[in-house]
């Protein structure tokens, strides 16, 4: 018996995300243009929550931008959004507030595009995610 999976090779996007107040930040690639490392296709090699934090906070929040900034990148729900090349599917990581949350899960998933694709939430400790 052959045991067919469909695909989510063309749709969605990977990267990295905080949620603010029902606001999706985020900074998402295409799959061609993320990093494959072999298993997965990354956002990127080098950036991460850390490195572009200030950046998006700017971009998003222009006017709370200083206040929610030094309250460090830990402060709001975060996670990322990878390919698992696979099993081909997208693999969302979060933290237990939104691995709970429909509410704030459909947020990711419609700033990532994934509606139509193959995704799996996977609650993880934060602490270990930059």
């Amino acid at each position: 018996m052959y045991k067919y999976v469909k695909a989510s090779l063309t749709s969605g996007l990977v990267g990295i995300w905080w949620i603010k107040d029902n606001v999706v930040i985020a900074d998402c690639k295409t799959l061609d243009d993320g990093y494959n490392d072999g298993s997965f296709i990354n956002y990127s090699e080098t950036k991460n929550h850390d490195t572009e934090w200030r950046k998006l906070i700017k971009e998003y929040f222009p006017e709370e931008a200083e206040e929610i900034i030094s309250k460090g990148y830990k402060s709001l729900d975060r996670g990322r959004v990878v390919y698992n090349l696979r099993t081909q599917c997208y693999e969302v990581t979060c933290g237990d507030n939104v691995f709970t949350s429909l509410a704030k899960r459909r947020l990711i998933i419609d700033a990532f595009e994934l509606r139509d694709c193959r995704y799996d939430f996977i609650k993880i400790d934060l602490e270990s995610l930059n």
